[in-house]
């Protein structure tokens, strides 16, 4: 008798997209979850402008729960940062995810990005910030 044709595999599922926004008196923070690619990088960067128009003491993007970065993910993260700093308003990335941090670094666009691993370290680096200007 002969055995079935067994095979395991894995799928990666992405999970849905989704930006939350949240704002303090400290800050707006633009929450992203799931993959950043095509299908959310114009929404994300709308909301970003969106924002930005209103001024805030401090934008951080929290890319925390982020599950893949595309290239038009990061340009629209490089994108915000030009314009939080035309806007003179400071600009945090808050993320330890791998899927994020590896493009970053091969870009060389770790030299470019605030890029911070916990939201404390973001909110204590904006804070110095806020008190230099």
């Amino acid at each position: 008798m002969t055995q079935p044709f067994s095979s395991t595999s894995f799928v990666h599922f992405a999970r849905s997209p989704s930006v939350l926004v949240t704002t303090t008196a400290e800050a707006s923070m633009v929450t992203v979850r799931g993959d950043v690619d095509l299908t959310i990088t114009g929404r994300l960067e709308a909301q970003l402008a969106e924002e930005l128009e209103l001024a805030p003491a401090a934008l951080i993007v929290d890319l925390r729960e982020v599950t893949f970065c595309s290239s038009d993910g990061l340009s629209t993260l490089v994108g915000a940062q030009e314009a939080a700093r035309a806007a003179g308003v400071p600009y945090a990335i808050v993320t330890a995810q791998h899927a994020v941090l590896r493009p970053v670094r091969l870009l060389g666009l770790d030299r470019v990005l605030p890029i911070h691993r916990t939201l404390r370290e973001a909110q204590e680096w904006l804070s110095v910030v806020n008190r230099l200007r």
